[in-house]
């Protein structure tokens, strides 16, 4: 990331839900039929899993993989994941206001499993 420019988002917003001890589980591995996803952050609770997606500007701009996130993201909707697909200028620029939504949803969905 640092070779090419590349701010570690996935890192920054990790450490801030860690700060308000929501736990995450980095690269949470998940397979649907023959499907198979890595998912940047996911944060298993009582009633419900959320997955959040961490998009840098460089490797989520193409038809193509943006086609691939829409594709990722409504299967792991139909499994009943919630996803936060955030973009590298929120993370860095909003880290509080979206820190603040997820730690909101975690709370609806029963706090973390352990």
């Amino acid at each position: 990331l640092q070779l090419y420019h590349i701010p570690p988002t996935e890192q920054i917003i990790e450490k801030r839900l860690s700060d308000r001890e929501v736990k995450t589980v980095a690269q949470f591995p998940i397979s649907a039929g023959k499907k198979r996803f890595r998912i940047d952050l996911a944060i298993l609770c009582n009633r419900g899993n959320i997955a959040i997606e961490c998009d840098n500007y460089k490797a989520h701009s193409s038809k193509i993989q943006i086609h691939k996130d829409r594709i990722k993201d409504k299967t792991l909707r139909k499994l009943g994941w919630r996803v936060f697909r955030l973009s590298e200028k929120e993370i860095l620029e909003k880290l509080d206001r979206v820190a603040d939504r997820i730690e909101k949803r975690v709370h609806i969905l029963g706090n973390v499993r352990n």
